[in-house]
């Protein structure tokens, strides 16, 4: 099988911002596209799904599908993000149409639950990247250099080059409301 890695965004792209799985509150989604906006010069457009509940988003897998497969067949899109993770996407992957997605190559950007959609794009030979809406661009007080560089590769160029460890790293979220920093640590090796 052909692997096909789907054409880089150019600044400005729209980049499509949906919830193949479930979605997160307003505020880290407002967060999200800001910082597309701002950081990388992409414009979110937000799809139905990632404003939805997670209780109608449970309910209507197929509504999941739906927007993915509109973002994937839209020419104007670029990009495809999910919002966040979740735990049941699984449900939606059969109300997908593969062969829109193998004629519509798209950058998608999602991991957690959306590594079940990544490996039903892999499965089909396409690419796709490990990123996501929430936590990757909202849950710090500013986006990590170390982030910041990989998902500026994985949005512009052809292909990720070489990942290199990151020389720090937390496994605590910023607190938005009280505005406490996490504790970094440094990569003793």
């Amino acid at each position: 099988m052909e692997t096909v890695h789907p054409p880089p965004l150019d600044p400005g792209d729209r980049i499509a911002i949906v919830a193949p799985s479930t979605a997160t509150s307003d505020e880290p989604l407002e967060i999200a596209l800001d910082r597309l906006r701002e950081g990388f010069d992409l414009d979110p457009v937000v799809f139905d799904t990632a404003r939805r509940d997670p209780e109608w988003l449970y309910a209507h897998p197929e509504e999941r599908a739906a927007d993915l497969m509109k973002a994937f067949r839209d020419p104007e899109v670029g990009g495809v993000m999910a919002v966040t993770g979740g735990d049941d996407q699984l449900r939606v992957l059969k109300h997908l149409d593969p062969e829109v997605l193998a004629e519509n190559p798209t950058r998608f950007f999602g991991y957690s639950d959306n590594d079940n959609f990544r490996l039903f794009l892999w499965n089909r030979g396409i690419v796709s990247y490990g990123a996501a809406a929430m936590p990757t661009l909202a849950v710090d007080r500013e986006i990590h250099p170390y982030t910041e560089r990989y998902l500026r590769q994985a949005f512009f160029e052809e292909r990720v080059s070489e990942i290199h460890p990151a020389e720090e790293w937390s496994d605590g979220w910023y607190d938005f409301e009280s505005g406490e920093a996490r504790e970094w640590c440094a990569n003793d090796g």
